[in-house]
């Protein structure tokens, strides 16, 4: 039911179209994935791939849903996985298009991204085991088609170009949130 919410939220906000995870059912789009107590789901087609992991977003409005796009940073290297870096930017729910993946964080501009590391050194989601987060790059790795959106600084700026690999739906916790504010 968890999932079948899930697929039914990102086919809605963000206007995809999501496979749900049956063995006849693929989605060779995107890579969809979820953030929720600790745990980080991404599916691609049949495969499917949960790590743990650590939220360290900050300075984003709390919602009881966000949504990222996840854009490659730079060459997705299996065998090094803390080389690796996917950047995440915030879906604007109302408008058709993503804010860029660069926010001010006590007064410094900082990247959010998914990453692989033993601590903190990024903001994002930080998947907190090596080989995990390597699978998570092979599930990458097989996307076939990346979706070109809008990204802008502001809702005020100019539109560039990014190639998404998927989306990435951070669920808030009843009892607080996910995302540090």
């Amino acid at each position: 039911m968890n999932t079948l919410l899930t697929a039914a939220l990102l086919s809605l906000l963000v206007g995809l179209n999501v496979g749900l995870p049956t063995n006849s059912v693929s989605n060779d789009t995107a890579v969809n994935c979820s953030f929720s107590q600790s745990v980080l789901s991404c599916q691609y087609g049949t495969d499917r791939v949960e790590c743990d992991a650590v939220s360290n977003i900050v300075n984003l409005t709390v919602l009881p849903i966000q949504i990222f796009g996840m854009s490659l940073v730079n060459n997705v290297n299996v065998s090094s996985p803390e080389l690796a870096e996917i950047s995440l930017y915030p879906r604007v729910l109302d408008l058709p298009v993503y804010l860029t993946n660069t926010i001010m964080a006590n007064g410094v501009a900082v990247n959010l991204s998914l990453y692989y590391s033993l601590s903190d050194t990024n903001f994002g989601i930080r998947v907190t085991n090596g080989e995990c987060f390597s699978r998570f790059l092979s599930l990458i790795n097989n996307v076939n088609e990346l979706l070109k959106v809008g990204v802008q600084q502001n809702l005020l700026g100019d539109i560039k170009d990014v190639n998404l690999v998927g989306l990435l739906l951070i669920k808030n916790e009843e009892n607080g949130n996910c995302a540090k504010s």
